[in-house]
């Protein structure tokens, strides 16, 4: 019986992954789920922005996947992130549909809340998309949008 659900399609596995949460049960859930798909991989969580802006820049960030936070808004973290190191990938989740503010901020992709279990595979997607050079568009073009699983 495998001991992994999700397991990762890309040549190499991401160096690291930040995910920047408030809620620690929230951050639990796309944490774990990130684990699964990428079981080499240290996935690091934060509920800081500054923090996180703070391992951005000292260290190799792979993607981020921003929840939220209690003290900044979604476009303003993708903003103080991308001030840090403007090529980063960030997926936002979240359970309001705040998709057209955060792609156009410079977010690669937006999931709902609700399907958090695809947070591996859109992450997955993008890395591999961004791999393959095919993510040149500019920041909230049509095919930065959120990813089929």
């Amino acid at each position: 019986m495998p001991t992994c659900c999700y397991t990762s399609t890309l040549a190499t596995s991401p160096q690291k992954l930040l995910v920047i949460d408030h809620n620690t049960d929230n951050a639990a859930l796309l944490v774990r789920t990130l684990i699964r798909k990428y079981p080499r991989t240290p996935v690091v969580f934060c509920r800081d922005p500054a923090f996180a802006c703070a391992t951005v820049a000292a260290e190799a960030v792979d993607a981020v996947v921003l929840h939220r936070s209690d003290n900044e808004d979604a476009v303003t973290i993708i903003r103080m992130l991308h001030a840090v190191a403007p090529a980063l990938p960030i997926v936002v989740v979240s359970g309001v549909d705040r998709s057209e503010s955060v792609l156009a901020a410079g977010a690669v992709g937006f999931l709902h809340y609700d399907e958090w279990l695809r947070i591996g595979i859109v992450v997955e997607n993008f890395l591999t998309q961004l791999r393959a050079g095919a993510s040149e568009a500019s920041p909230g073009a049509e095919s930065r949008r959120d990813f089929p699983a």
